[in-house]
């Protein structure tokens, strides 16, 4: 008995390991939002704007990585599955990347406002 206990105890901590696994691997909670908003300040300027690739093997997909200068980060997916290079074939999308430059700056400018409210 007691060791039918300790076998679905172990079996839900490795799935729960997976699940976590995953989660970082994708970076699905990281995406269209902005990281780090507590340091947000009008100020502030895009340093860097650079692809990544996150997942592994058939979950692979392109993120878009848009960095601030007071450390605040944005990231949103900006890939497109595209048939002509394979089952599971990216290629990465210009006009997205720069719809999500837009939206990081705005979400930028709103967390800066926000910080600055009492």
């Amino acid at each position: 008995m007691l060791l039918g206990i300790l076998c679905v105890i172990a079996a839900a901590l490795v799935l729960g390991d997976f699940i976590y696994r995953y989660l970082e691997t994708t970076q699905i909670l990281k995406r269209g939002k902005l990281q780090h908003p507590e340091k947000a300040r009008p100020d502030a300027v895009i340093t860097g704007r650079e692809p990544k690739v996150a997942g592994a093997k058939r979950t692979r997909h392109y993120i878009y990585v848009v960095t601030f200068s007071d450390g605040t980060v944005y990231q949103d997916v900006c890939g497109v599955r595209d048939p002509r290079l394979g089952r599971h074939g990216m290629r990465f999308d210009e006009a997205r990347a720069e719809e999500i430059v837009q939206k990081a700056a705005e979400a930028h400018r709103a967390a800066a406002e926000g910080s600055r409210q009492p």
